[in-house]
């Protein structure tokens, strides 16, 4: 029997590139951002959405984004429902979701991952400037709100066993095979070669944006990040979330 995950966090922390990861292996099949619109709809998102008729079925109401890639990949979605892998959903504001019910623990998962406040605001700010699929309001300071929102609701999740927080400095820029992960999402042994090649092309693409990676944030900025931002609860979800030392820094020079 397939299994349910959502993948998310705050906007603007590595969702996308963990959804492609994930998806380096027939084991799962992560929509992008499938169900938006029904998670953050009250009492509108339950599991019966990720039954693999209604999952093909695109609605109106179900999202913000074109949903064409559904068909395309209904091979591949049938594949994974077949071997019993991991059908699910990118959904960046997980904390924002409305359930239809209480779900029982073992009935879904969460992949939520966190990322510093200061890279968050830098990308928020470069997308508001933008302006394409982004509102142009909403910058630095809309990420500081949703970032506290996020990193609160992750820091009741990660002692949860359905739950696992995951750090995005140490899993984009570790070394280590995540093998908590892996054990967490039940990823047969068949499967983890794919998704560890993966892995290694996506940090090894880290590395060189990090290196071209200049902040666009104004001091005063940093400073109002410095003073609104929940950063106790941070440093206490980086101790106690599983992959702390998954990342390793880079030798001095």
């Amino acid at each position: 029997m397939y299994k349910t995950l959502l993948v998310g966090g705050c906007a603007r922390s590595g969702t996308t590139a963990l959804r492609e990861w994930l998806n380096s292996s027939p084991w799962f099949y992560i929509g992008d951002e499938r169900f938006t619109k029904q998670a953050y709809t009250s009492d509108a998102f339950g599991l019966d959405l990720f039954d693999p008729p209604r999952f093909a079925d695109v609605r109106e109401n179900d999202s913000y984004i074109p949903q064409g890639y559904v068909e395309i990949d209904a091979d591949r979605i049938a594949r994974t429902v077949a071997i019993g892998g991991i059908l699910g959903d990118k959904i960046p504001r997980l904390s924002n979701i409305k359930m239809r019910r209480k779900l029982k623990s073992d009935e879904m998962k969460y992949l939520i991952v966190v990322r510093n406040l200061f890279d968050v605001a830098s990308s928020y700010k470069a997308r508001a400037e933008e302006g394409s699929q982004w509102a142009p309001g909403r910058g630095a300071m809309s990420a500081v709100k949703e970032w506290n929102r996020a990193v609160v609701w992750a820091s009741k999740q990660v002692k949860k066993h359905n739950a696992y927080v995951l750090i995005y400095e140490n899993f984009f820029f570790g070394t280590d095979e995540p093998r908590d992960l892996y054990e967490f999402l039940q990823v047969p042994a068949e499967h983890v070669e794919a998704l560890n090649t993966s892995l290694k092309s996506m940090r090894e693409e880290s590395a060189r944006l990090e290196t071209r990676r200049l902040t666009i944030l104004h001091p005063s900025e940093r400073m109002e990040l410095c003073k609104q931002g929940k950063f106790g609860v941070y440093r206490k979800l980086l101790f106690d979330s599983p992959n702390i030392s998954s990342a390793k820094p880079a030798p001095a020079k």
